[in-house]
């Protein structure tokens, strides 16, 4: 049952819950196919699977305690935040919101544990990342009675938007590296260029998880205030995007896989049989066509 203050974010509590489900849908297809790909490539099982797992597990509970128990307290809050008219107001306030710290910070921490496996699985350059989780700890280290409150205040807001921007520059060196990296490699590989763009286009959810993490740290003080709403939202779409990317990663080898099978095999590639046919088609035409009738007595006289 809808209430008032399902639209009291700049993001409305449908919207919220529609896009995440969908997106975590499909991080579960990815998973599942990139998993598939490797039973079928019959490739052993590296210590990326094992991030991708974990990645996978923090964002399930993750997801699941914001669905069951932080949701409609979050929508709450943000609602007395911003003194929403016809508010719906519980009989036991003070505990629900106690109980909302509570539960965001274990949901915000799980999406930055599964950020963190999701880059640790690239490379290991990444253990900096942790300061992300530090931030919910440092800024308002209350977690029960009166003093978690304090946690909404003007100067707690303005603690999380320092930390955070300090949090965003170092997470963009890791996005940055994930990128840049590869991108380098690839070009100095001696293959079709077509290919090499082909790799590098594969590479732009990359450049998706630094317009979610500029976007998530842009708008995480709305009217003064410090807006849980925008910061879970954009986090969690951040590790499902993240999980999605080192999924997809593993289609190219399947591709390489079959292209490798069919040469072997000796079957070219439809662009080549097409040349081919019209080679035999022109050599038939040339072997098998009568000259004019004009021709053919010109060079009889001669």
């Amino acid at each position: 049952m809808s209430s008032p203050n399902d639209n009291s974010g700049r993001i409305y509590k449908q919207a919220f819950v529609v896009s995440t489900a969908v997106l975590y849908a499909f991080c579960l297809l990815t998973t599942a196919a990139r998993f598939c790909i490797r039973l079928h490539l019959r490739q052993k099982h590296w210590i990326d699977d094992g991030f991708l797992i974990f990645a996978i597990c923090c964002l399930t509970i993750a997801l699941s305690i914001m669905y069951s128990l932080t949701i409609d307290e979050m929508y709450l809050v943000e609602a007395l935040i911003t003194k929403l008219p016809d508010i719906e107001l519980p009989a036991d306030l003070l505990q629900e919101v106690i109980a909302f710290h509570k539960w965001i910070t274990a949901v915000d921490t799980l999406c930055w544990f599964a950020i963190m496996a999701v880059k640790f699985s690239f490379l290991v350059l990444f253990r900096f990342l942790g300061y992300g989780i530090s931030i919910y700890f440092i800024v308002c280290p209350h977690f029960s009675g009166i003093g978690s409150l304090q946690c909404a205040s003007v100067p707690a807001t303005r603690k999380i938007v320092v930390y955070a921007a300090i949090q965003m520059a170092l997470d963009l060196v890791g996005d940055f590296l994930v990128l840049y990296i590869p991108v380098r490699l690839i070009w100095k590989v001696r293959i079709k260029w077509t290919q090499k763009l082909a790799f590098t286009v594969s590479l732009c959810l990359t450049v998706l998880l630094i317009v979610l993490t500029i976007t998530r740290v842009s708008g995480l003080q709305f009217r003064g205030n410090f807006d849980v709403i925008w910061e879970t939202y954009w986090l969690i779409l951040s590790a499902e995007v993240g999980i999605v990317l080192t999924s997809v990663a593993s289609f190219r080898a399947f591709f390489l896989f079959r292209s490798n099978r069919n040469q072997d095999r000796g079957i070219q590639p439809l662009g080549a049989r097409m040349q081919w046919c019209h080679q035999e088609k022109r050599s038939f035409k040339q072997k098998f066509s009568f000259s004019p009738w004009r021709s053919v007595q010109v060079s009889s006289r001669g």
